[in-house]
């Protein structure tokens, strides 16, 4: 089904929410693009998306104690 999508970010110092559309033709590899450059702007972090699959990964800016990371994405 197509409609809008709300991405949130959460890592107890940054907090973002971003809405992104999504199409009922998209693949996982569409949305997980979607979703990594609508996160692009996090200031502690690097988010990447590697062609045809489904993964979104996060890497910290900067060296830091390993922490949670919290992302919620639900239908708007």
């Amino acid at each position: 089904k197509s409609g809008k999508v709300l991405v949130i970010f959460e890592d107890g110092k940054e907090y973002l929410e971003k809405t992104i559309n999504v199409s009922k033709n998209d693949s996982t590899s569409d949305v997980a693009s979607k979703v990594a450059s609508s996160l692009s702007e996090l200031a502690g972090w690097n988010v990447t998306h590697q062609q045809g699959t489904a993964n979104v990964v996060f890497t910290a800016k900067s060296a830091e104690a390993d922490k949670d990371i919290k992302i919620t994405i639900e239908n708007k």
